[in-house]
């Protein structure tokens, strides 16, 4: 019989450093700020205390992306963990799971000559949270153990003894122990883009776009988050495939073709009109045919 195959001490979500500097793109300077200065604590070996920065804000404004341009800019190599990983269906899985990515995590640093930094997405949403009238499994309590034995002790470790900056994102940690997140182990950030802050970022999703009407689109959204522009973005995409898709009879490598080739040119009237229709829409996109 042969001997199991170890698993590959690698992981989807890594990103090396300048992989992701999306030029033009700004990033909030508070946001960009708290994780320059959490990565700095963790480098320090006489200071202990601090072990998780906690980015929460509403859905949509842009948290992760914020973190993987920053830390991109800053030529450290991020880990990105969706709280999903740290599901399992057998007792201990989920420390199981902790360990591997931090082997992973070990891997990384021997290869790049650099600490990478962990980011655990959504992680409000992770079996670590509580929630009334939901059971929760021995993973659950054995994974929340696990994060304080990482707050108490410092570990999650290079080879070298170096910590790997952790953040965690999310909408709402209410739900989570609050022993877990108290002052001292974690710190709180609250990303929410100013009108500016949001209209710069748009921008870069309309490039030539005239500035006025950028401004007004923006200004008309203005309680939408980021991701609600992003979809305008790929609607405005939807609309000239379809075109595309009937001028070139369904071929698809032609359509592929005339898409990289040639920049269509922005109808600002167009991303307006998709706005309104977005903004009228049910929320969620659920089918709600009737019957049973």
């Amino acid at each position: 019989m042969s001997p199991s195959k170890k698993p590959e001490l690698t992981h989807l979500g890594y990103q090396a450093g300048h992989a992701h500097d999306r030029a033009g793109v700004p990033v909030n300077e508070s946001a960009f700020r708290a994780i320059c200065r959490h990565i700095v604590r963790s480098q320090l070996r006489a200071l202990r205390g601090i072990r998780f920065q906690i980015f929460q804000g509403k859905p949509g404004v842009g948290k992760s992306e914020a973190l993987r341009i920053t830390c991109s800019r800053l030529g450290v190599p991020l880990i990105m963990v969706a709280a999903a990983e740290l599901s399992g269906e057998t007792e201990g899985a989920s420390v199981e799971v902790m360990r591997h990515l931090e082997l992973v995590g070990r891997t990384y640093a021997e290869r790049d000559n650099a600490v990478p930094v962990f980011c655990f997405e959504d992680f409000d949403t992770s079996i670590v949270a509580r929630r009334p009238g939901v059971e929760y499994t021995v993973n659950s309590q054995l994974l929340e153990s696990y994060f304080q034995f990482i707050a108490d002790t410092d570990g999650f470790t290079t080879s070298t003894g170096e910590r790997m900056p952790i953040f965690m994102t999310g909408n709402d940690f209410s739900d989570m122990r609050s022993p877990l997140l108290r002052p001292g182990r974690a710190e709180f950030f609250t990303l929410a883009p100013s009108l500016e802050e949001k209209t710069a970022i748009v921008a870069t999703m309309f490039p030539g776009a005239d500035d006025k009407a950028i401004k007004a689109l923006v200004k008309a959204h203005a309680n939408e988050p980021v991701a609600f522009f992003h979809g305008l973005q790929v609607g405005l995409l939807n609309d000239t495939i379809d075109a595309l898709m009937a001028s070139h009879r369904f071929d698809i490598t032609a359509v592929v073709g005339a898409l990289t080739e040639h920049r269509p040119v922005i109808d600002m009237a167009q991303v307006k009109l998709l706005a309104a229709q977005a903004a009228t829409a049910k929320a969620g996109s659920f089918l709600n045919l009737g019957g049973a």
